[in-house]
């Protein structure tokens, strides 16, 4: 994760530097969240990074990665991935960089399955399918 987060979220956001170097950062296309004490903490520390223009946001952050061939995690990519990295960094520090306690990897992906009322203005029930890897 230390590739794509820029050194100046860290000011904001306290946590073991080393350790977020060995874990991946994780794209959030699916999310599925209970609303217990740790989530509300974790949110709470999101809304106060969003609310400061440089944690979230940092100037002189780049969207755009330039791995290194030998190691596309701990050395920095001159990149941020600004809200996902803010993501990743909370959620590490939250779970004791355990990914398996908040990240699923099920080969195959994950299935959504949405039911839809009143779809084109008709009384049925339809059901959308969506699988996410």
């Amino acid at each position: 994760m230390e590739a794509d987060c820029y050194s100046r979220l860290y000011d904001y956001l306290p946590t073991d530097i080393e350790a977020v170097k060995k874990d991946p950062c994780y794209c959030a296309g699916f999310t599925f969240v209970v609303k217990t004490t740790d989530v509300v903490e974790l949110l709470k520390w999101y809304v106060l990074c969003a609310l400061q223009k440089d944690c979230m946001g940092p100037s002189g952050a780049n969207h755009t990665c330039t791995f290194a061939k030998d190691d596309q995690f701990t050395k920095y990519a001159k990149c941020h991935r600004y809200d996902q990295s803010v993501v990743n960094i909370l959620l590490a520090n939250l779970f004791e960089h355990k990914p398996n306690r908040y990240v699923v990897s099920q080969p195959g992906g994950v299935e959504l399955w949405r039911l839809k009322k009143n779809v084109y203005g008709k009384e049925f029930w339809h059901i959308t399918r969506n699988i996410y890897y």
